[in-house]
């Protein structure tokens, strides 16, 4: 995980030394929240009252950070590289005495993007700069699965690396002008499946696990 932060951290600060490009480049940094599109349960049974319930987690979700750097092609379309870290984690805690019951689920995401986005400008620049729309594809990094039901610690899940694809619209702001700085609002479709690396027939339903989701995303877009 440290090595893959240096990533974000170069994606970052590398374009700063780019800025003699004659306005090219561009970076692009958002912070997002994700919804998975399939639904996993852990079981959570109470210790004080005698009934147990489902709490749900989604592989495909998650908060997470990603940033990257783009290059403009033309007025209209851009080239763009990004990394992105994205964290699901779930729990339910329940305390009685000494006694402790905790059910949750940790998976995260280690995504690297490559994307072609393109702009359509506004008429009215007071503060839309535009609609855009990013396609492209993601490699993810190899990701491991781990349980706690009840207190008992269950095997960890260790998945493949994988491919898959994003779409998604979104706007741009102009919220700072002379510094060249749009306030982005978008929303990304992300595609994938991540297959374990050993099946296991007490899970058989976490041998693949649908990584798909929905990111609503709110950064920042700096024109170099």
């Amino acid at each position: 995980m440290q090595r893959y932060l240096q990533l974000l951290i170069l994606f970052i600060l590398v374009p700063f030394a780019l800025q003699s490009q004659d306005g090219k480049f561009y970076t692009d940094i958002a912070l997002k929240k994700g919804v998975g599109f399939e639904t996993y349960n852990l079981s959570y049974s109470y210790l004080t009252i005698p009934t147990s319930q489902k709490i749900y987690y989604h592989p495909g979700g998650g908060t997470g950070i990603e940033a990257g750097l783009g290059y403009h092609l033309s007025e209209k379309v851009s080239a763009l590289v990004q990394g992105a870290y994205q964290l699901v984690f779930i729990e339910k805690v329940e305390n009685l005495g000494s006694a402790r019951n905790r059910s949750s689920a940790t998976f995260n995401l280690k995504t690297f993007k490559a994307s072609i986005r393109y702009v359509l400008p506004a008429n009215n620049r007071e503060w839309l700069s535009g609609v855009f729309f990013d396609a492209g594809g993601d490699y993810h990094f190899p990701g491991k699965l781990k349980r706690k039901q009840n207190s008992e610690q269950l095997e960890t899940r260790n998945y493949e690396s994988s491919f898959g694809f994003h779409v998604g619209p979104g706007l741009l702001f102009n919220v700072a002008p002379e510094k060249n700085i749009d306030l982005k609002f978008g929303l990304t479709f992300r595609f994938t499946d991540f297959k374990a690396q050993q099946s296991n027939e007490d899970s058989p339903n976490l041998n693949e696990i649908d990584g798909s989701g929905l990111d609503i995303k709110l950064g920042i877009v700096k024109n170099l």
